[in-house]
């Protein structure tokens, strides 16, 4: 089997799950959205100030020669005894741009996940598209040219991610013009150098480009519940160390400061550059992540809460 038809494969099989997943997510159209979407105001139609194609009120006016008559208000127009049409507001569709790391370090999987972090991504990102398309917005992978909307998103998107070469720099390779004030989100372990992520994150900020990291963790990655002596192995070839007594509470302790702080670093530099940090462990359900971009969730669960986060 070629190696595209294996990713697809292994892809379009995750696509159950991410269905599963969505359905966990708030409808737009349902009426409580209305009150959650106001402090999300980069969801949904952008409006445009101006007299357009809409379904915001603009203005009323006097009808003229040229008018649609079937724009005409019947019950304004009784008022003020003259044909009135309504003008609505100008709207352009929201755009996102998604992007999952595929370092080999998000192949590892702990006995307490259900998944690895690079399966959880790919569920994540495949159930958020078709969120967003089934809504009427645009999505797209960073590495790509083209964006889609409408029920088959999420396939569409799964084949364009099989059709990518593999990427092991831990940064996406943006393609094309991103469009201005549009979204991104970014799907990693994001551990890897603090440079690296603000390179990323100011090519996005140049670009008008904001958005949320979400941090995919395996449980082992925050509670590091090692016994005995261990050898790790550096996935993304940084060697390999071995661990006398990895139980060892001093151990154990140092090693979750100096996590704590990479994750403070990372969260502190995502508001600086205009975006949210979430964190999803794999051995929670999946939609809870992405329904922290929506503000239903805790943006740093509760289970890693005693790391001080």
């Amino acid at each position: 089997m070629s190696v595209l038809r294996q990713k697809l494969t292994a892809l379009f099989g995750l696509l159950g799950k991410a269905d599963e997943t969505a359905r966990k997510l708030p409808l737009h159209q349902h009426p409580d959205i209305e009150r959650i979407s106001r402090g999300l105001p980069l969801h949904g139609p952008r409006l445009m100030k101006r007299k357009g194609p809409g379904t915001e009120f603009f203005e009323a006016r006097a009808y003229a020669q040229g008018d649609d008559p079937r724009r005409i208000h019947a019950r304004l127009s009784a008022r003020r005894d003259e044909p009135i049409v309504i003008e609505k507001e100008a709207e352009i569709r929201q755009h996102f741009y998604m992007w999952r790391d595929d370092r080999p370090s998000m192949d590892f999987k702990s006995a307490k996940a259900s998944c690895s972090p690079r399966q959880a991504a790919d569920i994540m990102l495949l159930a958020l598209s078709k969120h967003i398309a089934r809504n009427d917005e645009r999505v797209g992978l960073l590495e790509g040219t083209r964006l889609t909307q409408g029920g088959r998103a999420a396939e569409w998107m799964a084949t364009q991610m099989a059709e990518l070469p593999d990427n092991q720099s831990g940064a996406p390779a943006i393609r094309g013009n991103l469009v201005h004030n549009s979204c991104a989100v970014l799907f990693s372990d994001f551990m890897m150098p603090l440079a690296q992520i603000e390179k990323t994150l100011d090519r996005l900020q140049a670009s008008g480009v904001s958005g949320w990291l979400v941090m995919v963790a395996d449980p082992q990655l925050i509670e590091f519940d090692f016994k005995g002596d261990t050898l790790f192995y550096g996935l993304n070839g940084e060697g390999e160390k071995n661990f006398e007594k990895a139980e060892s509470p001093n151990l154990r302790r140092n090693y979750q400061k100096e996590l704590k702080s990479h994750i403070e670093a990372v969260d502190q530099m995502a508001r600086r550059k205009g975006f949210e940090f979430i964190l999803q462990r794999t051995d929670e359900e999946l939609f809870k992540g992405l329904r922290a971009i929506y503000n239903l969730e805790p943006k740093i669960p509760a289970t890693i809460m005693k790391l001080g986060l």
